[in-house]
């Protein structure tokens, strides 16, 4: 009798169901989770990272994260759900490729991801010259999970690849003792209820609708997916990536933290933020006023707009430890005066910065984050609402700090990886905060930016003197 295939025993095992996703999974939906992680064939293996291998090890991993092999369904609330059903598995593509490109050469590039094929779909595995190594890309719709779930995935597979690589018999069970739990109503049930009430709004989730917001709220997933792509399409895009040392932000938290009031804590995070904010402000355009139709609210058109992405679950105890991997980042805006932000760079100014993006996040309270998770649940076009119908701020940011997921630690039997990163150009003014390789000891940031902001920054002189350009 032949043996069992990783993929039949996929089909028999994975749970089967229909998981309803929540306003704040509609989101997401809109986007991808891709990413890009470099393995280095040091030592030359035959054998490096097979293709078999990774493919047969990735069907055992989704028997734990099923949702990735499921559907999108449009239910009758005008909400999307994800249908997992065994005779109708929606598989990943997973695609391999040479490509002429040696790793030594990825090393002096500083691993830019321009010299590496772009067409990643689901999980695109690219050889390099001479067996010198693996890129691995992956790209996970949004909607289902966020860069926490992202992280658990890759764990996940690297785990049970590398137990499959070292002839393990059973690798059904993840040998981690960290629970993954794809269940909203885990995140709905954590939620504090009844919270006293409070006057306090998020207003930037709290936004009449309009028919443009409907009619978006009515198209196919598919067909806002195709929506949003060209429109990002249409705006000339790029990224570079820049490395700052842990000892360099020492020195700066210390310099401000002696302006902050006595007791305002400052964390790295804070400094990243600030610094991204004051510089990416001072490499913008002075806005131009112009009103939308589309727009029911208009902000103040001399003000720059960070939006922060705050993980939800360290702030509600039920959730800390429940292994949730739905989307549990919420986004936090704080506004600064656009011409305060023109002055010259100072710890001052990088204080005062910095203490708005600390009382931005502490104000994500169980309050904040019930009022935030109901306010994109009330109507099938609430998610989108934000987007479409919210003051256009026309100078702006989303920042997201991956610092501690942990990616260098992700082993799939053949060694940790060289480096980790997005790739090129996902959509404007993004910037991602990633750890750097263990022997650089400190952060890189990527920024996704118009090429004109972005040439402006790589010369900027302060962010010169405290960061080094990598690519």
């Amino acid at each position: 009798m032949d043996a069992e295939s990783a993929l039949d025993r996929l089909r028999r095992t994975i749970e089967p169901g229909v998981t309803p996703l929540l306003g704040v999974d509609m989101v997401a939906s809109f986007v991808r989770l891709p990413q890009v992680t470099f393995f280095e064939n040091a030592r030359g293996a035959a054998g490096f990272m097979p293709t078999e291998l990774l493919r047969d090890s990735l069907y055992e991993t989704l028997a734990h994260f099923p949702l990735l092999a499921g559907r999108y369904q449009v239910e009758p609330s005008g909400f999307l759900s994800v249908a997992v059903d065994r005779d109708n598995l929606n598989l990943p593509e997973f695609q391999e490729v040479e490509c002429d490109v040696h790793f030594d050469e990825l090393r002096v590039a500083k691993y830019s991801p321009k010299l590496l094929p772009t067409n990643i779909l689901a999980v695109l595995v690219a050889r390099l010259r001479d067996n010198s190594g693996v890129v691995l890309f992956t790209s996970i719709s949004h909607g289902v999970v966020d860069a926490v779930g992202n992280c658990m995935f890759q764990k996940t597979w690297a785990d049970i690849c590398r137990r499959m690589a070292a002839g393990e018999p059973d690798v059904s069970a993840p040998d981690t003792s960290e629970p993954v739990v794809h269940d909203r109503g885990v995140l709905l049930r954590a939620i504090p209820r009844p919270l006293p009430p409070s006057n306090r709004l998020v207003r930037h989730v709290q936004v009449p609708g309009n028919l443009l917001s409907r009619f978006i709220a009515w198209l196919s997933p598919e067909s806002r997916v195709k929506m949003i792509r060209r429109a990002s399409a249409s705006m000339p895009l790029g990224s570079n990536s820049y490395y700052i040392s842990r000892n360099s932000l020492d020195v700066l938290r210390a310099a401000v933290a002696r302006v902050v009031p006595e007791k305002q804590r400052v964390s790295h995070n804070d400094l990243l933020v600030a610094l991204t904010t004051v510089v990416m402000a001072q490499c913008a355009e002075a806005p131009r006023k112009k009103r939308s139709w589309l727009c029911r609210a208009q902000p103040d058109q001399r003000e720059f707009q960070t939006s922060v992405a705050t993980d939800i679950r360290p702030r509600i105890p039920a959730l800390a430890s429940a292994g949730y991997s739905g989307n549990g980042m919420i986004k936090q805006l704080f506004a600064s005066s656009f011409d305060e932000l023109q002055q010259p760079v100072t710890v001052g100014l990088l204080a005062e910065v910095a203490g708005r993006v600390r009382r931005a996040t502490n104000a994500v309270d169980a309050e904040f984050i019930q009022q935030f998770v109901d306010g994109v649940q009330t109507s099938r076009d609430c998610y989108i609402r934000p987007i479409v119908c919210g003051p256009r701020h026309p100078m702006k940011i989303l920042t997201t700090n991956h610092t501690r997921l942990g990616y260098y630690a992700i082993d799939f039997g053949f060694g940790t990886p060289k480096w980790v990163c997005p790739p090129d150009g996902l959509f404007p003014n993004f910037v991602l905060f990633l750890p750097a390789p263990p022997t650089m000891d400190g952060y890189t940031i990527f920024i996704n930016a118009p090429t004109d902001i972005l040439n402006r920054v790589r010369l900027h002189d302060y962010w010169s003197s405290i960061t080094s350009f990598l690519n």
